[in-house]
């Protein structure tokens, strides 16, 4: 067992390892990973030393997070989740404006997070399809496994959950049982069980789940939209049935869709494309029928992630290897993108979420 040798804990994945230059410096190195920065006085030292290497990240922050969620349910504070890359899930419970103390909820690779609308339980996720449930507070939370925990999936895998029937919905594709999505029923924070699993799969699911998201506009069933890397975007209705219904609601996308955004309504439907020389937005009004390329001026980036501004009508806003841009009117012919820094750097944004009661966003960086 790694933790039972007397040696210093660095952190896993090493990217770097740098020896001081000049004279008597020979044996000082500073390694460079997952965790940020390292450093070492004597290297001599290590094979019988629990502090020989020690952690300098000093004001300097590694985390890169995948998803982010902010809870819908109303108070005066904020409750937080999301996923990093390879230091875990992080959770805020009722915090505050500024600077606020994270609790490390999940160890590992983090990836997909959502709070219920109760704020009762959330999901956290580790690689590939393992997503558990945990519930809140934190304080007398306990988890358990919502999905298959297997292999299945993408290392960071897509998922969704339908907040009005708590299912969740995740990429449990492989290449020995084809692509298929998970069906996850009967969530309930007071029991494991007992949940459902179920997967879906049609002859138009034919390449890897690169999007899930869900309608809110419908409360009695599941209207499920799936994003593939083959440029299909397909709806599925009564999702939740014995008998869904898939039909293909694609345009003439170029690449790997990374978002659906929906609208006002189930007509009013955004796609991001994940990709370099292609048209990286798109939008329809009649549920798929027809699409309008509202790309624009933005520069050749790709998009990670869109959301409709839902104070002002025609503004949308999108996350992009560089930054936030948007547009006030996405409407016309060719829109017109600005960035958008309001304080945030030119950092790639990879999720973005929102809280209609008080209209706060949620960047994920």
């Amino acid at each position: 067992n790694l933790f039972n040798l007397n040696v210093s804990l660095v952190h896993a994945d090493q990217h770097g390892t740098f020896f001081r230059p000049g004279f008597g410096n020979e044996n000082k190195v500073v390694f460079t990973n997952d965790g940020g920065i390292y450093y070492c006085d004597d290297i001599t030292l290590t094979s019988n030393s629990t502090s020989a290497i020690q952690q300098r990240n000093k004001g300097y922050n590694t985390s890169q997070f995948y998803y982010g969620d902010l809870s819908t349910a109303t108070n005066n504070n904020d409750n937080i989740a999301g996923g990093t890359q390879d230091n875990g899930t992080w959770t805020l419970i009722d915090g505050g404006e500024g600077m606020n103390n994270f609790s490390y909820t999940r160890s590992g690779d983090g990836a997909f997070t959502e709070f219920d609308d109760n704020n009762d339980y959330m999901i956290e996720s580790y690689v590939y399809n393992s997503h558990r449930l945990r519930t809140l507070p934190l304080e007398t939370s306990y988890t358990y496994n919502l999905t298959s925990n297997n292999e299945n999936g993408n290392f960071i895998n897509e998922a969704a959950l339908d907040k009005n029937l708590d299912i969740l919905y995740c990429n449990n594709s492989s290449e020995s049982e084809g692509f298929q999505i998970e069906r996850n029923t009967n969530i309930n924070p007071s029991s494991p069980e007992p949940i459902e699993r179920a997967q879906l799969s049609n002859t138009l699911l034919d390449s890897d789940i690169s999007a899930l998201s869900i309608s809110k506009h419908n409360t009695n069933s599941t209207t499920l939209y799936v994003g593939l890397t083959n440029s299909r975007l397909l709806r599925v209705t009564e999702a939740n049935s014995d008998n869904p219904t898939w039909a293909d609601i694609s345009g003439d996308f170029v690449g790997s869709i990374s978002d659906i955004e929906i609208g006002v309504s189930d007509d009013e439907i955004f796609v991001s494309i994940f990709n370099y020389g292609v048209i990286s937005l798109w939008f329809t009004n009649d549920g798929g029928n027809s699409w309008n390329n509202i790309e624009g001026n933005l520069p050749d980036i790709p998009v990670k992630c869109v959301l409709k501004n839902q104070l002002l009508s025609k503004e949308l806003i999108v996350g992009t290897m560089l930054g936030i841009w948007i547009t006030e009117d996405y409407t016309v012919s060719s829109p017109v993108w600005v960035q958008a820094y309001n304080g945030m750097s030119e950092t790639p944004i990879w999720d973005l979420d929102a809280r209609e009661s008080d209209n706060t966003i949620l960047a994920s960086t």
